[in-house]
């Protein structure tokens, strides 16, 4: 095998990991945006019920409440799907 394809094959390599790496931390980071972001809503949750339960204000925070829980929760399911194709892809190697 000639020397410059020795070296183009490496290079290949090494970047797929370098890739793969830098694709995990984000995806860790993410996992700890959503946890962070989880527990910030727990908090709004317990603070929102010290509200009266007639008041406006209470019905438009849990509305917000719910919005920013769903949003989460499609932030969790797109992370998974970019998790499970990450490692499908490194196993494949």
């Amino acid at each position: 095998m000639p020397a410059k394809r020795i070296r183009a094959t490496l290079r290949q390599w090494m970047c797929r990991r370098v890739c793969d790496a830098e694709q995990q931390e984000m995806l860790v980071l993410l996992d700890r945006v959503v946890q962070n972001s989880q527990g910030l809503l727990l908090q709004l949750q317990a603070s929102c019920d010290l509200v009266p339960r007639e008041s406006s204000a209470r019905e438009e925070l849990n509305a917000v409440l719910k919005k920013a829980e769903a949003l989460l929760e499609e932030l969790r399911e797109e992370a998974d799907i970019h998790t499970r194709r990450l490692r499908g892809h490194q196993e494949a190697r």
